[in-house]
């Protein structure tokens, strides 16, 4: 499975977060990926075999004589008794299962897309009795393909996030390469141009998303879908800053109403953990000021709790 490499909003990527995100995209781990047709990893197919028909030995396996006995050694021994004819092993017939994994066709996509509403609702993490449920309802179908859906497990997930640090590593050298011929530009915090391509350098956004084209990996960009119909290039924020603020390494539009809550929430998820600036590590993550990371904090908070019980009148 593949899925779509999630561009942040902002007219400069951060390098390593966008090799991060294509890592993912490639070998998927988050649990959000994998709802219903995604759930199926594979499939499973069982193939019966005899396990003792009759054999024979092939001409080019004859034994051969030695020299001494009056032949040379390409000659082979006088016929003995059996060798060369069919021998039946003295056994009942017996049948061997053997089943072997495959990867998913488009025709099988096809068949689980109409199987799918028939049978119990995927959603990962699966517990062992909602795989259960699934294959024996599939084993229910009528029509239904020979093979066995494989459900993804907690291994699977494991094996795709040790498959991520080699994914992210070539995509690395890609751009340091596609860098160091010239085909890419990247800048620092300060928007000053970078000698090599490295951690905390910036790439643009379009030669980020014409990086992802040449390659056939598809990508969801957040700025397109935000912006306004015709507009497309989003305005870039404009809040004052106060003496001594911290800016926000390159800039980025604004936030739209959805991503204000997110960064809110991020924020206070940092502060729960204790992490240290979490005011610094929130306007990286987002790519915006300093001022703007602490206003919209400071006007979460302002809010009033909302009641859950009706004002009364009070008699």
């Amino acid at each position: 499975m593949q899925v779509r490499v999630n561009l942040p909003p902002g007219s400069m990527i951060d390098y390593w977060d966008f090799c991060a995100a294509i890592a993912e995209a490639l070998c998927p781990t988050r649990a959000e990926h994998y709802q219903g047709i995604e759930c199926i990893v594979g499939k499973m197919v069982r193939s019966f075999l005899a396990d003792n028909e009759k054999w024979s030995f092939p001409a080019e396996f004859q034994t051969m004589s030695l020299s001494k006995g009056g032949r040379t050694l390409d000659q082979p021994l006088p016929d003995q008794h059996g060798v060369g004819e069919a021998t039946a092993l003295e056994l009942p017939p017996q049948v061997v299962e053997m089943s072997l994994p495959y990867q998913l066709t488009d025709a099988d996509r096809r068949v689980l897309n109409e199987s799918l509403p028939d049978l119990p609702p995927l959603r990962y993490p699966i517990s062992d009795a909602e795989q259960k449920a699934f294959l024996n309802a599939w084993c229910r179908l009528k029509n239904r393909p020979t093979w066995e859906p494989i459900l993804v497990t907690a291994s699977y997930i494991d094996r795709r996030k040790n498959e991520q640090p080699g994914v992210l590593a070539q995509h690395q050298t890609a751009l340091q390469d596609e860098f160091a011929s010239g085909k890419l530009d990247a800048l620092n915090a300060y928007h000053a141009p970078v000698k090599a391509l490295m951690a905390g350098s910036f790439i643009p956004r379009q030669q980020a998303i014409a990086y992802l084209e040449r390659r056939g990996i598809a990508h969801s960009d957040q700025e397109a879908d935000n912006a306004p119909c015709g507009l497309q290039a989003a305005t870039l924020e404009t809040h004052p800053e106060p003496t001594g603020g911290k800016r926000s390494p390159v800039g980025r539009s604004k936030l739209s109403e959805k991503q204000k809550e997110e960064l809110v929430a991020y924020h206070a998820k940092l502060e729960e953990a204790g992490v240290k600036n979490p005011t610094e590590q929130t306007l990286k993550k987002f790519g915006v000021s300093d001022s703007y990371v602490r206003r919209l904090v400071r006007e979460a908070k302002e809010q009033p709790t909302p009641s859950f019980f009706p004002s009364g009148t009070g008699k």
